[in-house]
């Protein structure tokens, strides 16, 4: 069974069966995260489009990415305004990257916590780039995802992109980053920090979360 297949099936079951969801969603996410620092999962599931032949222009990671950010307040310039939390998100003014402020997330129970902006229309042969920018102040670092879903918010198969989490050895500011190919007619996306079974204590800090379109 691959790594896809086992967090489709993790999520299905939030529908199926709430009471088993905590538990089943730490497992596979955690497993996601660990594999995730060994091998590019999103290359391994979801094959590149062909994009030779276009000027595109490089980000730093190797994306080619130049259009505008679609993403609303992707700063937290205007406090959670256009953002879904779950657990405690707020937002401080003392410790931005850019701007005047960032999202202080700070996850109270065992399970998850983390916020996200959705949705995001896209097609099919859009190519994008997910990006943020985390500080992890205490406990587990946070994974950057984003979710392909049909109008509802239904996770469609296959459909979880999933970054790599932070390092949490590093005090400082880390990028995160995802590519997202889209292959289906018409679908929303969801862009998310998300840390599974944190650690009690845990802190950390996003600014400048971005999704963009190859040009």
């Amino acid at each position: 069974m691959t790594l896809a297949r086992l967090i489709q099936l993790a999520l299905r079951s939030r529908r199926r069966a709430p009471a088993a969801w905590g538990a089943m969603k730490r497992t596979t996410l955690a497993l996601s995260v660990l594999l995730a620092g060994c091998f590019d999962i999103d290359a391994l599931t979801h094959p590149r489009p062909d994009l030779s032949g276009r000027d595109l222009g490089t980000d730093a990671d190797g994306s080619t990415c130049t259009g505008p950010n679609v993403l609303k307040n992707p700063g937290a310039e205007e406090g959670l305004t256009d953002w879904t939390r779950f657990q405690v998100s707020d937002v401080i003014t003392t410790d931005a990257r850019s701007g005047s402020n960032a999202f202080d997330v700070q996850p109270t129970a065992p399970d998850e916590g983390g916020l996200y902006q959705a949705p995001i229309h896209a097609y099919d042969g859009e190519h994008f780039c997910a990006t943020l920018w985390t500080k992890t102040l205490a406990g587990t670092p946070p994974t950057l995802l984003v979710y392909e879903t049909d109008a509802g918010g239904n996770e469609y198969p296959g459909g979880l992109h999933l970054g790599a989490a932070a390092d949490p050895a590093s005090p400082d500011w880390q990028r995160l980053s995802v590519d997202v190919d889209v292959t289906r007619s018409e679908v929303t996306l969801k862009i998310e920090a998300h840390v599974t079974a944190p650690l009690l204590g845990t802190r950390f800090l996003v600014d400048d979360f971005s999704l963009s379109r190859a040009q």
